[in-house]
């Protein structure tokens, strides 16, 4: 139902039953909105998995020879992959910590010995 603001009624009951459809309609298109996003979701979480398997194969086709992986190996990426998704939606990621721990310089062994001679 389209509205043409010339064309509306006078009549209080007929606005009411137009406002009460264009109500309708309005909650209709929200729930449908909120399915729509729900289905993204799972879409996207279908996608990471996916992506997930594909690396894991990518290094079982293309990784070392040498590594043999049993059944419970191969299978046990999964699980640490569900860890991880649930952790990240638990809680927020942690400040990530300095990779490097500053050092005392020191002196190196010829250096200390030629200092200890002149003195």
């Amino acid at each position: 139902m389209s509205l043409d603001m010339n064309s509306l009624p006078n009549d209080v009951k007929e606005l009411k039953k137009i406002i009460i459809f264009q109500n309708n309609k309005l909650i209709d298109q929200k729930q449908k909105e909120v399915e729509y996003q729900e289905e993204l979701r799972l879409q996207r979480l279908k996608e990471s998995e996916h992506l997930d398997q594909i690396e894991r194969l990518k290094i079982q086709l293309f990784g070392r020879r040498t590594e043999k992986w049993s059944q419970i190996e191969k299978d046990q990426g999964i699980l640490f992959n569900e860890i991880e998704s649930s952790v990240q939606e638990d809680s927020p990621e942690p400040e990530e910590e300095s990779l490097f721990t500053p050092v005392k310089s020191h002196r190196s062994k010829e250096n200390w010995e030629e200092s200890r001679f002149l003195t």
